[in-house]
């Protein structure tokens, strides 16, 4: 509890004084600061770089992942949008 408010006065967040009486002089404080930090542990924290070290390694990304080599150059994608366009402006006719 004591380290969690340290943390937080670190990060320029509000924290109590660090003094005994003051950190447990409310109970109902005090459960509110455990469950916050219990909530903290638990949080899925992000993987950075996955995607590089996955390809580094030969494994492939999970479906859905950014893919950077996948991406078309713009004049690309708005050719073939503008394509898809024409093609159904003629059907209508």
């Amino acid at each position: 509890l004591v380290n969690h408010h340290k943390w937080l006065a670190a990060h320029d967040l509000p924290a109590r004084s660090l003094k005994f009486r003051s950190i447990i002089s409310n109970l109902d404080y005090a459960e509110e600061d455990l469950a916050e930090i219990r909530a903290r542990t638990r949080a899925r924290r992000p993987q950075r770089n996955r995607e590089s070290v996955l390809a580094a390694t030969g494994r492939t990304p999970p479906d859905g992942a950014f893919e950077p080599n996948a991406a078309r150059p713009a004049p690309d994608v708005v050719e073939s949008a503008l394509e898809q366009l024409r093609k159904a402006a003629r059907m209508d006719q």
